[in-house]
């Protein structure tokens, strides 16, 4: 259990990294949107065309992104459960350690002739404070990991508040575009409802977040 729970945090460390890195490539690639900006100030109708569909691009990448975090949130909750789990269990092996403990007591106190049940009861207790160290590391595992990936998540949170930020700079520039070039209000329209469509997407990113803290 404890290497399979090993190799499941690693597998949602790296997830985690690729979405850092993915988001990092989303940075640039909205830099470079907002330099096309300025440069479609002076360029004609088709540009604005390419221009609108590099965006719709750029909104399904943010939608891959959400399903992925959306994956990252169930396996946190996931971990969690199985941190209950563990927990209980815990809990009634130390409810069965105080049940043989009482009932070793009284064996050695009632009955010195029953040496060979008392030993097998000593085991038994011994085989319970075992499995209790056990789920006990466990649980202080879990629990570590568990930090580990809030933390992750407060970090992809600053990085999606700095996208939201570039996404504001880009609201900026497309709104000069469209006052400098009235043939194209309608293209520019477009843009707007797929700006408000990807701060949407980003404000339910950001409260799937608030949740998982």
């Amino acid at each position: 259990i404890n290497e399979e729970m090993k190799k499941k945090y690693s597998k949602i460390t790296e997830d985690l990294e690729q979405i850092k890195r993915q988001l990092d490539d989303k940075q640039n690639e909205v830099l470079q949107l907002i330099t096309l900006i300025d440069e479609t100030k002076s360029t004609n109708v088709e540009i604005n065309k390419q221009f609108e569909s590099k965006f719709e691009g750029k909104q399904n990448e943010v939608s891959q992104l959400i399903t992925t975090l959306n994956q990252l949130q169930e396996a946190n909750l996931t971990l969690d459960n199985k941190c209950e789990q563990y927990e209980k269990q815990l809990e009634e092996k130390q409810n069965e350690i105080d049940r043989l403990t009482s009932i070793t007591d009284e064996m050695e106190e009632k009955n010195s002739e029953m040496t060979e049940d008392l030993e097998q009861i000593k085991k038994q207790l011994q085989d319970k404070q075992n499995e209790v160290v056990h789920l006990t590391t466990l649980i202080d595992e879990i629990k570590a990991n568990n930090v580990e990936l809030n933390n992750k998540y407060k970090q992809i949170e600053n990085e999606l508040d700095e996208k939201q930020n570039e996404i504001n700079n880009l609201q900026s520039k497309t709104n000069e575009l469209q006052q400098s070039n009235t043939t194209t209000n309608e293209e520019y329209e477009q843009i707007q409802i797929r700006f408000t469509e990807k701060e949407n997407e980003i404000n339910r990113l950001t409260n799937i977040i608030n949740k998982i803290k």
